[in-house]
Protein backbone atom coordinates (compact mmCIF):
# COMPACT_ATOMS: atom_id res chain seq x y z
CA UNK A 1 0.00 0.00 0.00
CA UNK A 2 1.43 3.94 -0.74
CA UNK A 3 1.89 6.05 2.06
CA UNK A 4 -1.14 8.12 0.76
CA UNK A 5 -3.45 4.31 0.99
CA UNK A 6 -5.35 5.93 -2.07
CA UNK A 7 -3.65 2.70 -4.10
CA UNK A 8 -2.20 -0.72 -3.85
CA UNK A 9 0.76 -2.13 -5.96
CA UNK A 10 -0.49 -5.55 -7.09
CA UNK A 11 1.30 -7.64 -9.65
CA UNK A 12 0.91 -9.29 -12.76
CA UNK A 13 -0.11 -12.79 -12.63
CA UNK A 14 -1.46 -13.90 -15.85
CA UNK A 15 -1.35 -12.82 -19.29
CA UNK A 16 -3.06 -14.10 -22.76
CA UNK A 17 -3.20 -12.64 -25.96
CA UNK A 18 -6.67 -13.15 -27.62
CA UNK A 19 -5.92 -10.95 -31.16
CA UNK A 20 -3.40 -8.56 -31.99
CA UNK A 21 -5.40 -6.02 -30.49
CA UNK A 22 -7.00 -7.69 -27.33
CA UNK A 23 -5.60 -9.67 -24.19
CA UNK A 24 -6.41 -10.29 -20.53
CA UNK A 25 -4.30 -9.81 -17.63
CA UNK A 26 -4.58 -11.26 -13.99
CA UNK A 27 -3.07 -8.64 -11.23
CA UNK A 28 -2.41 -9.90 -7.20
CA UNK A 29 -5.68 -8.43 -4.94
CA UNK A 30 -5.10 -7.01 -1.67
CA UNK A 31 -7.75 -8.54 0.67
CA UNK A 32 -9.02 -5.14 1.14
CA UNK A 33 -10.37 -4.14 -2.31
CA UNK A 34 -13.79 -5.35 -2.75
CA UNK A 35 -16.50 -4.67 -5.75
CA UNK A 36 -20.00 -5.33 -6.67
CA UNK A 37 -19.68 -7.67 -9.98
CA UNK A 38 -20.52 -5.26 -12.40
CA UNK A 39 -17.89 -2.35 -11.10
CA UNK A 40 -14.38 -1.08 -12.52
CA UNK A 41 -11.45 -0.23 -10.98
CA UNK A 42 -9.23 2.65 -11.85
CA UNK A 43 -5.57 0.96 -12.91
CA UNK A 44 -2.70 2.77 -12.99
CA UNK A 45 1.19 3.09 -14.50
CA UNK A 46 4.06 4.79 -13.53
CA UNK A 47 6.01 6.45 -16.18
CA UNK A 48 9.84 7.13 -16.79
CA UNK A 49 8.80 11.12 -15.52
CA UNK A 50 7.34 8.93 -12.20
CA UNK A 51 4.02 10.25 -12.99
CA UNK A 52 1.02 7.78 -12.74
CA UNK A 53 -1.48 7.33 -15.68
CA UNK A 54 -4.57 6.08 -14.53
CA UNK A 55 -7.44 4.52 -16.85
CA UNK A 56 -11.01 2.83 -15.82
CA UNK A 57 -11.16 -1.11 -16.21
CA UNK A 58 -13.74 -3.11 -16.00
CA UNK A 59 -13.39 -6.48 -13.31
CA UNK A 60 -13.53 -9.45 -15.50
CA UNK A 61 -13.25 -11.41 -12.06
CA UNK A 62 -16.05 -12.86 -9.93
CA UNK A 63 -16.28 -10.31 -6.39
CA UNK A 64 -14.85 -13.65 -3.83
CA UNK A 65 -12.08 -14.62 -6.88
CA UNK A 66 -8.66 -13.99 -5.05
CA UNK A 67 -6.88 -12.32 -8.15
CA UNK A 68 -8.45 -9.37 -10.51
CA UNK A 69 -8.98 -10.23 -14.34
CA UNK A 70 -9.17 -7.58 -16.93
CA UNK A 71 -9.86 -7.24 -20.50
CA UNK A 72 -8.00 -4.86 -22.84
CA UNK A 73 -7.50 -3.46 -26.23
CA UNK A 74 -4.49 -1.78 -27.52
CA UNK A 75 -4.86 1.75 -28.23
CA UNK A 76 -2.65 3.11 -30.93
CA UNK A 77 -0.34 5.70 -29.59
CA UNK A 78 -2.43 5.16 -26.13
CA UNK A 79 -0.63 6.73 -23.16
CA UNK A 80 -1.92 3.85 -20.83
CA UNK A 81 -2.05 0.48 -23.36
CA UNK A 82 1.04 1.63 -24.64
CA UNK A 83 2.77 1.11 -21.51
CA UNK A 84 0.49 -1.59 -20.40
CA UNK A 85 1.07 -4.17 -23.40
CA UNK A 86 4.93 -3.92 -22.40
CA UNK A 87 4.16 -5.47 -18.89
CA UNK A 88 5.37 -9.20 -17.90
CA UNK A 89 4.41 -11.70 -15.19
CA UNK A 90 5.24 -10.21 -12.02
CA UNK A 91 5.26 -6.27 -13.16
CA UNK A 92 3.46 -4.04 -11.30
CA UNK A 93 0.66 -2.25 -11.63
CA UNK A 94 -1.36 0.26 -9.12
CA UNK A 95 -5.08 -0.26 -8.30
CA UNK A 96 -7.13 2.84 -6.52
CA UNK A 97 -8.52 1.41 -3.59
CA UNK A 98 -12.10 2.72 -4.18
CA UNK A 99 -14.33 0.61 -6.49
CA UNK A 100 -16.52 2.53 -9.35
CA UNK A 101 -19.48 1.94 -11.51
CA UNK A 102 -23.22 1.70 -11.44
CA UNK A 103 -23.60 -1.45 -13.88
CA UNK A 104 -24.59 -3.78 -10.80
CA UNK A 105 -27.64 -5.88 -10.74
CA UNK A 106 -29.60 -3.85 -7.99
CA UNK A 107 -29.76 -1.08 -10.35
CA UNK A 108 -31.68 -3.67 -12.81
CA UNK A 109 -35.65 -3.32 -12.99
CA UNK A 110 -37.41 -6.81 -11.68
CA UNK A 111 -37.62 -8.98 -14.30
CA UNK A 112 -37.70 -12.60 -15.97
CA UNK A 113 -35.32 -12.42 -18.37
CA UNK A 114 -31.84 -10.71 -18.22
CA UNK A 115 -30.15 -9.88 -21.18
CA UNK A 116 -26.42 -9.10 -21.86
CA UNK A 117 -25.44 -7.76 -24.81
CA UNK A 118 -21.72 -6.48 -25.71
CA UNK A 119 -18.18 -7.65 -27.68
CA UNK A 120 -14.91 -6.88 -27.28
CA UNK A 121 -13.93 -5.26 -23.57
CA UNK A 122 -17.71 -4.43 -23.32
CA UNK A 123 -18.50 -8.15 -22.10
CA UNK A 124 -15.94 -7.89 -18.40
CA UNK A 125 -18.53 -6.77 -16.62
CA UNK A 126 -21.22 -8.85 -17.92
CA UNK A 127 -18.73 -11.76 -17.23
CA UNK A 128 -18.18 -10.55 -13.42
CA UNK A 129 -21.89 -10.35 -13.44
CA UNK A 130 -22.56 -14.02 -14.41
CA UNK A 131 -20.04 -15.19 -11.91
CA UNK A 132 -22.75 -14.15 -9.51
CA UNK A 133 -24.53 -17.31 -7.65
CA UNK A 134 -27.47 -15.38 -7.33
CA UNK A 135 -27.92 -13.65 -10.41
CA UNK A 136 -28.81 -17.39 -11.35
CA UNK A 137 -31.63 -17.70 -9.04
CA UNK A 138 -32.98 -14.11 -9.63
CA UNK A 139 -33.81 -14.30 -13.12
CA UNK A 140 -35.59 -17.15 -15.46
CA UNK A 141 -33.79 -16.51 -18.13
CA UNK A 142 -30.31 -14.82 -18.95
CA UNK A 143 -29.79 -14.74 -22.46
CA UNK A 144 -26.21 -13.90 -23.32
Amino acid sequence: MTAEGKYTVEKITYLKQWTDHLFSFRTTRNKAFTFIPGQFARLGIITDEGKIVWRPYSVVSADYDEELEFYSIIVPDGEFTQRLKKLKIDSELLIDKTNYGLLTTDRFENGKHLWFLATGTGLAPFISIMYDFHIWEQYEKIIY
